[in-house]
C-alpha cells in the first residue's frame, strides 16, 4: 500500500490485483485487466504519474501500457527480491536481485542494464528504499538484513520518448483531417445526386429450393420443391 505525494490517492496491490482509492470521494479505481496473481509488487513515481505494480507498468489512472518483459538468458540463475522502485519521472525502474539490479525501461518493460552490487540484498524486508526526488537508493542488505548501502544511480541515461507516441498523435491528427474533408466531400457529392434525382428501389423476387426428407419404409426420401 502507497500514498501519492499530495495525499490524494492511495494505491494497493493485492496478490497481484492493482486498484486505486481516491481519498476525496471514497472511491475505487480498478482495472481488471491488469492481474499478475502472486505478484506483491508495488511503486509509485515520485511526480505521482507513473506506477507499477504486479510488473505491469501503467499510469496512476491504471492504464496499462507495458509488461516487464525479460528473457531466459537474463533469469534462467538470477533471484530476485522484493523492492521495485521507479525514478522520479517514472521512466525506469530498479528490480532487485539478490547480488544485482536490474534497470528496466519504465515505458517499454524492456531491460537496459544489469548493475552486479558487492553486497548481497536482504529477501526479508523492501529491499530498496527511495525518497521519490532522486535516483539515489538506499540498499538493505545481508540475509538477516543487518546492513545498508548507498546506491547512486544518478549517472543513468533516461530513456529516449517512446518514437510510436509522437507517430501516433501526428496520424491521428492527420487522420482526423483527412476524415473531416473526405466526409465533407462525400456529404456534398451525395446532397448534388440526391438533388438531381432520387433513384428508384423496387421489390426483388429471389427464387430459393426448401429440401424435406420423408420416411417411407425404412428408407429416407428427399423431396424438393421450387419457390419464387
Amino acid at each position: 500500500m502507497l500514498l501519492s505525494n499530495d495525499n490524494s490517492r492511495v494505491v494497493f496491490n493485492l496478490g497481484g490485483f492493482a486498484s486505486i482509492l481516491e481519498t476525496a470521494t471514497d472511491t475505487f479505481v480498478k482495472n481488471l485487466a491488469l492481474f499478475n496473481q502472486g505478484d506483491y509488487e508495488l511503486a509509485l513515481a515520485g511526480n505521482g504519474s507513473w506506477m507499477t505494480a504486479g510488473d505491469y507498468l501503467m499510469d496512476t489512472s491504471l492504464n496499462g501500457e507495458a509488461f516487464v518483459s525479460l528473457n531466459e538468458r537474463e533469469i534462467w540463475n538470477e533471484k530476485a527480491v522484493y523492492g521495485e522502485k521507479l525514478s522520479t519521472d517514472g521512466t525506469l525502474l530498479f528490480r532487485p536481485l539478490t547480488d544485482a539490479l536490474d534497470v528496466i525501461d519504465g515505458r517499454a518493460g524492456t531491460p537496459r542494464a544489469r548493475i552486479a552490487l558487492p553486497v548481497t540484498l536482504s529477501p526479508n524486508y523492501d529491499a530498496l528504499v527511495a525518497d521519490g526526488k532522486s535516483s539515489v537508493l538506499i540498499a538493505i542488505t545481508g540475509q538477516n538484513g543487518d546492513g545498508i548501502a548507498v546506491i547512486d544511480l544518478s549517472s543513468l541515461p533516461v530513456p529516449p520518448p517512446l518514437p510510436y507516441l509522437a507517430v501516433a498523435k501526428q496520424s491521428a491528427f492527420s487522420m482526423t483531417v483527412e476524415t473531416v474533408s473526405a466526409f465533407k466531400s462525400n456529404r456534398d457529392t451525395n446532397s448534388a445526386e440526391a438533388n438531381g434525382q432520387q433513384a428508384k428501389v423496387g421489390p426483388m423476387q429471389i427464387a430459393h429450393s426448401e429440401s424435406k426428407a420423408y420416411l417411407s419404409g425404412g428408407q429416407r426420401v428427399a423431396g424438393t420443391r421450387e419457390k419464387k
